[in-house]
């Protein structure tokens, strides 16, 4: 039990382009509003290839619109 590895990225771009290169991670923290690819892109472009056929994602964001809180 624990943690394998913990990767870091700093855009959605990067985001994506790790899942591409690693095993699919167990727990996403996800913020909606990261630069290069924002969150809900990251999360269309991830299902839309498949990079990941299940994955848990906490998705933080410092938003206060409420259309943002019902999409996430």
């Amino acid at each position: 039990m624990g943690f394998n590895a913990i990767t870091a990225v700093t855009d959605g771009k990067q985001a994506l382009d790790s899942l591409k290169k690693e095993d699919c991670p167990d727990l996403v923290f996800l913020d909606l509003n990261m630069p290069v690819l924002d969150g809900f892109s990251f999360l269309t472009q991830a299902e839309k290839e498949i990079l990941c056929m299940q994955m848990n994602v906490v998705i933080l964001t410092s938003s206060t619109r409420q259309k943002d809180k019902d999409r996430a």
